[in-house]
């Protein structure tokens, strides 16, 4: 592999760049439009949790790292619990700018949370536990990991399909799904000591990305349809998650 290609065969230095300048033009869009067009505190989300979490683990990244790695504990264990209790961390945000819609009560709120916690902690398990595993051995470089946890976001949020029902609308998202995804799983990606990428098996490997996820996240989203269909209150109402 050429050095500093991977992801698209785009330079990862043009790549960063061009993800970058996507995102800024989607939160000016939803900006303006949350402004002047339509208010939904939903919007607020990606400004609190995907600039403000984000700007902070890139500020710390490096820092972040050494701690991380030199930690004590199986690597496996180490990495699921970064990821949960990202998860954990993101969905505070989420319950927040939900809770906001519907007029912000400080008790509503803390049920929004529990709620949030219940869907998400079962909808994320498959994708976290399937990412502990390739991190390892899939040989991707970290930002490779980065994107390709954050693409998982466009199909996780059904973002994807925009692409056929309202192309403006996905092209000022997506950026920030990404982004979004490729946050949560941040903390746990850097724990893993870069194995550097390989040339061999990119597709397959990258194809893996999206499918050993969706297979392990099946057993998880069965128990959750399950258990959300007999106790309904115990999950944010469908308003929110449908």
């Amino acid at each position: 592999m050429r050095r500093g290609r991977s992801l698209l065969g785009l330079g990862l230095g043009r790549l960063n760049k061009l993800v970058l300048v996507w995102a800024v033009i989607g939160l000016v869009f939803w900006g303006l439009y949350i402004a002047f067009v339509s208010y939904s505190a939903q919007f607020l989300y990606f400004y609190i949790w995907t600039v403000g979490a984000g700007l902070t683990l890139w500020v710390f990244r490096d820092r972040l790292r050494v701690r991380l790695q030199s930690s004590k504990g199986r690597p496996v264990r180490r990495y699921v619990l970064l990821g949960y209790a990202m998860v954990l961390s993101e969905e505070i945000v989420a319950a927040f700018v939900n809770n906001l819609s519907e007029g912000f009560s400080p008790h509503l709120f803390a049920i929004r949370i529990l709620q949030f916690w219940a869907i998400n902690l079962l909808a994320f398990s498959g994708w976290i536990i399937a990412w502990s595993w390739m991190s390892r051995w899939f040989l991707f470089s970290l930002r490779e990991r980065f994107y390709l946890s954050g693409l998982w976001g466009l199909f996780a949020e059904k973002t994807i399909f925009y692409l056929f029902t309202n192309p403006l609308a996905f092209f000022f998202t997506a950026p920030l799904e990404m982004l979004t995804y490729g946050i949560i799983l941040a903390p746990a990606n850097l724990s893993v000591p870069a194995a550097g990428s390989m040339k061999s098996l990119r597709w397959a490997r990258y194809a893996a990305a999206f499918v050993l996820p969706y297979l392990l996240s099946l057993p998880f989203l069965g128990v959750l349809v399950v258990l959300r269909t007999l106790f309904p209150w115990a999950f944010p109402p469908l308003k929110f998650i449908s």
